[in-house]
């Protein structure tokens, strides 16, 4: 009762060292374009309009926007963030904590398109997990939607998850807060299968508050040569979410990337594994080469009376088989094919 009484504790007084945004959410700093002196000047949930900037990309906000709104969302809804709420990834960081095998934004024939936050096999259950943030229960001021309908869709995803043998767990997840979600998720029947004791949930703070584009974009910045692909299997997203990320990055000057010529580059690189020259010999005597191992395989019956399979040559021709059906095979280009 005393504390509901403290215009301290309940934030209606700002006291610097105790309830500024510098003392209890520093996370928020770098959206004040005065940084720390300006920051220290108001609470987390304080309703005055500042004209936030982007910590990632140093845009300035077009417009005018609440304090306590960009608390809320942990966000000032840039156009270069990747468009994941704080609960998805406060989760997505938690289940990779546990190095679990699961799927994010699963999108199986029988929802789609329509998805779920997560899905998981443990113990031989399948298992789905959807953090629910606040407009599960409050009206969707930005696409319309009530909150009426939102039940309506969670009950209808609820209802083909238990069709097809899943069980369905729900976190509420309407505050965004470390400490918030951090207790649903321990009181949830999460806790039940999965061994909480193990996660760092700062970590998982911390990860929530990323900028996924950013992350994507650093991969690729830092191995110009990976490809979407790999990054996706990476941070375990979609690959049409990557190139999504990587668009957008490198419009940004985040990264260097062209869908294109990342076509172009994973056929040459193909070309070098499957498409270099290749000899073959018997005791000793080369009879004949052929553009790839392929090419041979595809003419080995014809030209020598019995089939050679390329796999088969392929290890003859990186040193893990002396020989096979009594021939032996060479790269024209080994040192290609090594690299």
């Amino acid at each position: 009762m005393h504390n509901q009484g403290c215009s301290c504790c309940s934030n209606r007084t700002l006291v610097l060292g105790i309830n500024s945004i510098v003392d209890t959410d520093p996370w928020m700093i770098p959206y004040f374009q005065g940084g720390y002196e300006e920051a220290k000047g108001y609470t987390k949930g304080s309703g005055k309009y500042i004209t936030p900037i982007c910590p990632d990309c140093g845009r300035i906000k077009n417009k005018p926007m609440m304090i306590a709104t960009i608390y809320i969302r942990h966000s000032i809804g840039c156009s270069c963030g990747d468009g994941q709420s704080y609960p998805f990834k406060f989760m997505f960081n938690l289940l990779e904590q546990l190095n679990m095998e699961f799927i994010p934004e699963y999108s199986p024939d029988w929802i789609y398109p329509k998805r779920y936050d997560f899905y998981f096999v443990k113990s031989d259950i399948k298992y789905i997990v959807e953090v629910d943030g606040e407009f599960h229960s409050k009206d969707n001021s930005m696409n319309g939607q009530t909150k009426e309908e939102s039940k309506a869709k969670d009950d209808y995803k609820d209802k083909l998850a238990d069709e097809h043998d899943i069980e369905m767990i729900r976190v509420d997840s309407e505050i965004s807060e470390l400490e918030y979600i951090k207790f649903n998720i321990i009181n949830s029947k999460l806790s039940n299968i999965l061994d909480l004791s193990k996660i760092d949930w700062l970590k998982c703070h911390e990860f929530a508050l990323s900028n996924l584009v950013k992350v994507a974009c650093d991969y690729k910045k830092n191995n110009p040569n990976m490809f979407g692909v790999e990054i996706s299997k990476l941070m375990k997203l979609s690959t049409t979410t990557i190139y999504k990320y990587l668009r957008k990055g490198s419009a940004l000057n985040w990264c260097n990337f062209d869908k294109e010529q990342e076509k172009i580059n994973k056929k040459l690189k193909m070309q070098k594994i499957v498409g270099n020259k290749v000899k073959i010999f018997k005791d000793g005597v080369c009879l004949g080469s052929f553009p790839s191992l392929k090419d041979l395989e595809r003419q080995s019956i014809k030209t020598f009376g019995i089939k050679l399979l390329k796999g088969a040559i392929s290890l003859v021709c990186h040193n893990k088989s002396k020989q096979y059906k009594g021939y032996t095979f060479k790269f024209v280009d080994n040192e290609i094919i090594n690299k």
